[in-house]
């Protein structure tokens, strides 16, 4: 009986179903034994299809241009008793982490952050539930921000328990300034993987008011996380824009209140042009960036040829639950779907998604937006310097 479902799966891991998709699934779903449907039923076909269909390497769930299936006598050899299960199950989670933008409301307008066109949201629990229910089997983390910040949520206990129940850890990204008692509670939870705190929005929006209390919720709050949850990320984002670290007296008094603080201390020829973070203690650290402009379909084209790593590493949910191929994806210039109309998996499997991820793979921009957005240049090869002559 093993030899004959390792058949079958084997059989389905054949790249001719690459060339056609929809036929490929079809083919999947129908030729599925009960035997096997048992075994994988955790995982809908449609999203194990999709991943033997990318022809991502089967540990990392990273893309491989070199990927050859394995034969019935290798994956006997390897696999042996071991269940269909186990076999889906080495293959991964092909996406790093899924953007679920539960609000795109936030408590303050950041200079560098740019504005919310669409109507202000905050997304339902029944719509979030839905959402983490089918990402779960595509990725272990989930980040709860695309725009807005999370802490405006008054469900947010909720979305945290939903993740709990899922086994979904969450990438939180705040500002902060919401921080209480309440809110710092529900942090705690072990679903939370990372933390991240925006301290460069404070001055942004207060000018030159006094950080004192908002840093002290903030490091009250770190020092339990480091005490009690030590495996906890937290991140103090310093995105200077384009300032070396001396240079912002803002951004030299928040890093001269974190080195008293946590008694540590940091380069005074730190540039953050060069080096983006900094490990204070523990998981604790400074994170750094330059500023960058948004994409936008209202500015000029600037190339046809470039890479993202938007639908290969990640994706995002709108909190109306339009599913975009990129976390840049702000206003839904690219919309591949709707979660409450077709199935997530489904969605990334579409045409429209299969053939921004094939340029992508082939250094060309298929989208509009993408010809418009100046963060891909972050992704380009460096160019060797010319030899002198």
């Amino acid at each position: 009986m093993t030899s004959v479902l390792l058949s079958t799966v084997c059989g389905l891991r054949n790249p001719s179903y690459g060339k056609n998709y929809e036929t490929g699934l079809r083919g999947f779903q129908t030729a599925l034994p009960a035997e096997i449907i048992k075994f994988i039923k955790p995982v809908p076909a449609a999203i194990v299809f999709l991943r033997l269909f990318r022809g991502l390497e089967t540990s990392r769930g990273r893309e491989s241009a070199h990927y050859r299936p394995p034969t019935i006598l290798e994956t006997e050899r390897t696999c042996s008793s071991r269940k269909i299960q186990a076999h889906v199950e080495d293959m991964g989670k092909p996406f790093g982490k899924v953007n679920i933008e539960i609000s795109n409301i936030c408590n303050l307008q950041c200079s560098f952050c740019p504005e919310v066109v669409r109507s202000k949201k905050l997304m339902d629990t029944d719509l979030f539930e839905s959402v983490i229910r089918q990402v779960a089997p595509l990725t272990e983390l989930v980040c709860f921000h695309l725009m807005g910040d999370p802490l405006v949520h008054p469900r947010l206990g909720d979305f945290i328990r939903i993740c709990e129940n899922h086994r979904v850890k969450i990438f939180f990204v705040t500002n902060g300034v919401l921080l209480r008692d309440k809110q710092a509670a529900l942090l705690e939870s072990p679903a939370f993987q990372q933390i991240n705190f925006s301290l460069h929005s404070f001055h942004d929006n207060y000018g030159d008011k006094d950080p004192a209390d908002y840093l002290e919720r903030i490091f009250a709050f770190t020092e339990k996380a480091l005490s009690e949850r030590p495996h906890l990320y937290l991140n103090y984002r310093l995105w200077n824009l384009q300032e070396t670290r001396g240079t912002g007296p803002h951004n030299r008094d928040m890093l001269r209140r974190i080195e008293e603080r946590f008694q540590v201390s940091t380069p005074e020829a730190l540039d953050v042009r060069r080096q983006k973070s900094m490990r204070l203690k523990g998981r604790l650290y400074l994170h750094f960036d330059t500023e960058f402009v948004w994409p936008s379909l209202d500015l000029p084209i600037l190339g046809t040829r470039g890479r993202c790593h938007g639908l290969s590493s990640h994706f995002g949910v709108l909190v109306d639950g339009t599913v975009v191929p990129c976390c840049l994806d702000k206003e839904a210039a690219i919309p591949l779907g709707k979660v409450q109309e077709t199935p997530i998996a489904e969605i990334l499997s579409g045409e429209r998604a299969r053939k921004i991820l094939k340029g992508f793979r082939e250094n060309r921009l298929e989208e509009e937006l993408c010809r418009k957005c100046r963060y891909i240049e972050r992704f380009q090869p460096l160019t060797a310097p010319s030899p002198a002559l």
